[in-house]
């Protein structure tokens, strides 16, 4: 069975919801998911529930970038990971900071689960010593999947596919779609810019404070993790809330 969130909370049965897939099957090996699988957004949960954190989803760039220090922040990251027990979540590829983070969680004997469209796949892109490659028929799905295997999501440096990971996923959260924990790792000042957009939309009132805080950042994985294993997820924006009554 794979790894999912296990939130705790007085309902049980709304607090062990996944992401769900309705129609399609999972299948064994490397062959693709069921094709033209529409994935809508599963219930809204129950807030105020905490992650027991077994499963990390990384997001991070297929290209190394111009600091040497992001590709050792992202080997910091799967040793880490894979040292502490951790399972690592991540895009799939053997290219860039991708392939550094893989590699690291392999080689310190860590469990490493891919998700890489097939087109992808088919470029050899993928990560050839990952054991458990899941080859999916979209990059819709590749999202699905990897929200749907992971505990808690943290982005390392990376171009406008991590952006855009790490802001849907941030997103569902603060439209209470799951309560796993999402956060950043600030390497060499890379998202100080970012940061300070995000406190203005905060300021000009289109991001509230809970939500805006939902996002950890730190310099450190292990002090991002530790934060995240105490993450109290703050409930749904209100507005969308009172919506529902």
């Amino acid at each position: 069975m794979a790894l999912g969130s296990r939130l705790r909370g007085n309902d049980e049965k709304g607090a062990s919801q996944r992401f769900k897939c309705p129609g399609a099957k999972r299948r064994k090996g490397n062959r693709p998911l069921a094709a033209n699988t529409a994935f809508p957004l599963p219930r809204i949960l129950p807030c105020r529930y905490t992650t027991s954190m077994k499963s990390i989803c990384v997001y991070c760039g297929a290209s190394p970038g111009g600091d040497p220090a992001y590709a050792a922040m992202a080997r910091q990251v799967g040793h880490h990971l894979a040292t502490e027990g951790y399972r690592l979540v991540y895009g799939g590829g053997q290219v860039g900071l991708m392939g550094v983070l893989a590699d690291a969680a392999v080689d310190a004997g860590g469990a490493v689960t891919g998700v890489i469209p097939d087109f992808l796949h088919h470029r050899e892109i993928a990560h050839p010593r990952v054991a458990d490659m899941r080859i999916v028929t979209s990059m819709h799905e590749r999202k699905h999947v990897m929200a749907e295997e992971s505990d808690a999501f943290i982005a390392l440096p990376g171009g406008i596919g991590t952006m855009e990971e790490l802001f849907e996923i941030w997103t569902w959260s603060a439209l209470g779609r799951h309560t796993k924990p999402v956060g950043l790792i600030n390497v060499n000042g890379y998202y100080d810019g970012l940061l300070a957009f995000l406190d203005r939309m905060q300021a000009d009132g289109f991001v509230q404070g809970p939500h805006r805080e939902m996002l950890f950042s730190g310099g450190d994985v292990g002090d991002v993790l530790a934060r995240m294993a105490d993450y109290d997820h703050p409930g749904m924006i209100p507005s969308l809330e009172r919506a529902r009554m």
